[in-house]
This record gives C-alpha cells, structure tokens and sequence, in this order.
C-alpha cells in the first residue's frame, strides 16, 4: 500500500494531462461518496421520524439542549 506522499510522488511524475484527468476521477469519485452518504443520512432521517424518534421543538429549545 502506498503512503500519501509516494502517491503525490507518483502523480508528479505524470504527464500534466493525465494529472487533470486523476484529479477529475478523484474529484467525481468524492462527489459520489458524499451523495452516498447524504442518501444514506436522509433515509436515516426519513426513518427515524416516520418511527416518531425525534424530539420538536425551538431553537431555544435545541440551544439548551446543546448547553451553548
């Protein structure tokens, strides 16, 4: 397994485009993971409130709550 730097090592030693194109892939590839986990977190919710596991209330409320 590669170590971090190695990596940028590597990717230095690339052609200029096919440094774009990693940055591209790598750049698609985190947008999808943090679309899979805004799902996953929206299901959760969806879940969590149609089971009636959630608390209404203020911002004052929420504010005590947190202890801010």
């Amino acid at each position: 397994m590669y170590r971090f730097n190695d990596l940028l090592e590597k990717v230095d030693e690339m052609p200029l485009e096919s440094q774009e194109m990693f940055v591209d892939i790598i750049q698609k590839r985190l947008n999808e993971k943090k679309r899979d986990t805004f799902v996953r977190e929206v299901h959760e919710s969806r879940a969590e409130f149609d089971s009636g596991n959630y608390k209404s209330g203020t911002s004052d409320d929420l504010f005590k709550t947190l202890d801010i």
